[in-house]
């Protein structure tokens, strides 16, 4: 039960995200009346909060300690960049709006750079601890001895 509450808070916070993301991309790139009727319809709103949940159940993967790192990553990564682009795909078919290949390569581009960003504090993060768990338990009191 306990990690079901965490799957769905988390994932609600990631839909507050994107909600958020969607609001400022149709301020700033669809007409403001159109925009924010379209970018807030009810299949837009499901499709996020699925999307929203789905990437949160893919995270898991980069805590599979059997997998190498590069593997996890590589398969978080893939999985991640689908699920944006096939949201993204359903979000223009929803909102009647033609994409064609510049856009599709934009969101892919943009997706690829902030998922980047991100994996690389994660590591940086995740190396930290673990050499403060090493340097903890290298530790020998002198005055014990």
């Amino acid at each position: 039960m306990k990690k079901i509450k965490k799957l769905l808070s988390d994932s609600c916070i990631l839909f507050t995200v994107f909600v958020f993301i969607l609001l400022v991309a149709c301020a700033l790139f669809v007409e403001k009346t159109q925009g924010v009727i379209r970018g807030l319809a009810l299949e837009t709103a499901v499709l996020l909060f699925i999307c929203a949940l789905l990437l949160r159940i893919f995270h898991n993967i980069l805590h599979i300690e059997k997998l190498n790192i590069a593997l996890r990553v590589i398969f978080h990564y893939v999985l991640v960049v689908g699920t944006s682009f096939a949201a993204s795909s359903l979000i223009s078919s929803f909102t009647n709006n033609k994409s064609n290949q510049v856009t599709s390569f934009v969101i892919l581009s943009v997706i690829t750079l902030v998922y980047s960003g991100i994996i690389v504090v994660d590591i940086i993060i995740k190396r930290k601890k673990q050499e403060k768990k090493n340097q903890a338990k290298e530790y020998k009191s002198i005055v014990d001895d």
